[in-house]
């Protein structure tokens, strides 16, 4: 017997409906939705990881200057395999030319007389510099052809350290470190980035340095400029190209000049070369400027030059990115841009400086 308790409902209706009356065309859109959308956490990882790989490629040095620094070799090991290839894909992709371009570039672009003029003198010693570069590559303990009569400090006495990027990483920082260690010894260090001699207009460190002085009253000055000086710069309005005679002659009065402030306080000051850099381009500009400075330091009795030409050389006397320690082991000297140096790097300059200073100076 067939009893019929009511309307049947139509097949086309029972394949319309699921469970709780849903539409399955609808909880099949959701299971898709859900199944297209990342899980948060994975939005987190990719957010950080990419970023760093990108930096891992783009600056391997930064990342060497850690894992050298690693005490576990469990960790040390396998990180600094990842970093060595990291080095590898930025000399494939070529990073090191093209930084370098684009630092050239830059270098150019904030330098063109075109774009930015200052009326500033020839000093009147100018002719002294005509001549002034010289070959840096003997090391010179000082500029001074005749030390006879310079100034020996005693303690206590106060050192202020000036300069470019040098003085703000990699040798300055270890600089202020070492002479903080030395008891009845005040050390300052104050340094501006992107500044130097070439650019007064930007940044006159002629100025400042009287103002340090006048603030502080060191009775030794340590200076480093240099990194940004090999630029063109005008002299009463008219461009001077830079490796010119004109040039030398202008920078090695400036140098002269910046000098002359210094001894009118009668400080003992300690000029700092610039190393060799990776790429010929500022291996050249460095050789320029050292020439300049060292030229200028011959007339100043208690100023005394130093080089480190040969400091940041490695055993065939070539530019190395890596040096040896007082032990052999090979460690990162220079970061990635070939000119600025890592902390140990910045170490071997204050070992080479303390050299020169502890014939003037007590330690």
């Amino acid at each position: 017997m067939y009893i019929n308790y009511g309307a049947e409902p139509k097949l086309d209706e029972l394949v319309k409906e699921g469970d709780k009356g849903e539409n399955p065309s609808k909880l099949s859109a959701k299971a898709e939705e859900q199944k297209r959308k990342l899980p948060v956490g994975l939005i987190i990882v990719f957010a950080i990881v990419i970023p760093m790989l990108f930096l891992l490629v783009y600056e391997p040095g930064r990342f060497r200057v850690w894992v050298d620094g690693l005490s576990m070799a469990w960790l040390k090991v396998p990180t600094s395999a990842v970093v060595s290839l990291a080095e590898s894909v930025h000399r494939g992709l070529g990073l090191p030319a093209y930084k370098e371009g684009e630092s050239a570039f830059l270098a150019e672009a904030k330098s063109s007389p075109d774009v930015f003029e200052h009326n500033e003198p020839v000093l009147d010693n100018q002719d002294q510099g005509a001549d002034a570069s010289s070959s840096d590559g003997e090391a010179s303990d000082a500029g001074n052809a005749d030390d006879g009569g310079a100034v020996h400090v005693e303690k206590p006495y106060t050192v202020l350290a000036v300069g470019d990027s040098l003085i703000l990483e990699g040798f300055g920082p270890v600089l202020e470190d070492e002479l903080s260690e030395y008891s009845e010894v005040d050390i300052v260090r104050k340094g501006k980035y992107s500044t130097g001699l070439s650019r007064p207009d930007y940044f006159d460190w002629n100025d400042y340095i009287v103002e340090l002085v006048e603030k502080y009253s060191p009775d030794v000055v340590i200076v480093m400029f240099g990194a940004n000086d090999g630029q063109n710069f005008t002299v009463n309005g008219k461009p001077v190209t830079f490796d010119t005679e004109a040039w030398r002659t202008e920078y090695t009065a400036r140098a002269d000049h910046f000098m002359n402030i210094l001894d009118s306080y009668g400080i003992v000051t300690f000029w700092v070369g610039n190393p060799i850099a990776s790429s010929d381009y500022y291996t050249h500009k460095m050789e320029v400027i050292n020439g300049c400075v060292e030229g200028a330091a011959v007339d100043h009795v208690n100023v005394h030059y130093i080089s480190t030409w040969e400091t940041l050389k490695d055993s065939n006397g070539n530019y190395n990115d890596y040096l040896p320690d007082a032990n052999g082991t090979m460690k990162l000297a220079r970061a990635s841009d070939g000119i600025h140096c890592t902390e140990f790097g910045g170490g071997l300059l204050v070992i080479r400086v303390f050299e020169v200073m502890e014939q003037y100076v007590e330690f």
